[in-house]
């Protein structure tokens, strides 16, 4: 047995008293505590690589923050859905002149000071420049229209007219859409009472198209509040009624 041991029984067993047993006790060394500027240093390197994770996760969400609050908020959405190749080709150069005449007939609905169209291009096509296209983009674009037609942010669509027929099906179609012929009686640009024409009406004449010509075979529709949507039915009925009063601003000059 040790003699650190034998000591350690002795005091134990009463046999002699702290003071006088001769067992070494190790005396842990003071270490001071920092204060200060030095507490604050030597938090941080202990913890740098936490740090270093927080503040970037706080600078992105700093990013999304700013970008949601100061992104422009739509007046009115409107889906643009290329169903072949001369539509995409249209909209691919003058989606955004299509977009400023919209923003000619649509009031400040967000009362924001400003008025923003936000109009969503869905490219269907099958080919582009007679080459066919990738099946995957096409079917992403399925989805895409997929989805926003259960959100419900945009009524109004715009396309050629197989297209617009094959979304709902030719045997839905006057469920699916509004009857613009009830309306607007006599309008020269409703026909088969559910499209208006672009061609010659007043949403051409404040367009500037430069690159393409606006195609014959391009139509407006307004989808009626029928399905289900993500939001809310009070809001859906908003956006059905802003819809109308946008067409009600086109078909008026």
């Amino acid at each position: 047995m040790s003699s650190d041991k034998r000591e350690l029984l002795k005091l134990r067993q009463g046999l002699v008293s702290e003071e006088e047993s001769v067992l070494e006790v190790e005396e842990k060394p003071y270490i001071e505590k920092p204060v200060g500027m030095a507490a604050v240093s030597n938090f941080v390197y202990h913890h740098k690589i936490h740090i270093v994770i927080v503040a970037f996760l706080l600078a992105v969400a700093g990013v999304l923050a700013y970008f949601t609050l100061s992104s422009e908020k739509a007046d009115i959405t409107i889906l643009f859905i290329a169903g072949d190749e001369a539509t995409a080709e249209f909209f691919h150069f003058e989606a955004s002149s299509l977009q400023a005449a919209f923003e000619t007939f649509t009031p400040d609905f967000s009362g924001n000071g400003s008025v923003y169209a936000e109009c969503l291009v869905i490219d269907l096509s099958l080919r582009i420049g007679g080459v066919p296209r990738n099946p995957e983009a096409v079917q992403g674009a399925r989805i895409k229209l997929f989805g926003e037609m259960q959100a419900g942010n945009a009524l109004i669509f715009v396309s050629n007219r197989e297209a617009l027929k094959n979304i709902p099906g030719e045997e839905m179609l006057e469920d699916f859409y509004m009857n613009l012929e009830e309306r607007y009686p006599g309008n020269p640009n409703v026909t088969d009472g559910v499209f208006y024409r672009i061609k010659g009406s007043p949403l051409e004449a404040a367009a500037a198209f430069e690159q393409v010509s606006l195609p014959d075979d391009l139509y407006l529709v307004v989808r009626e509040n029928v399905g289900t949507f993500r939001l809310s039915a009070n809001r859906v009925a908003q956006i059905k009624e802003n819809s109308l009063i946008v067409l009600d601003n086109i078909t008026a000059g």
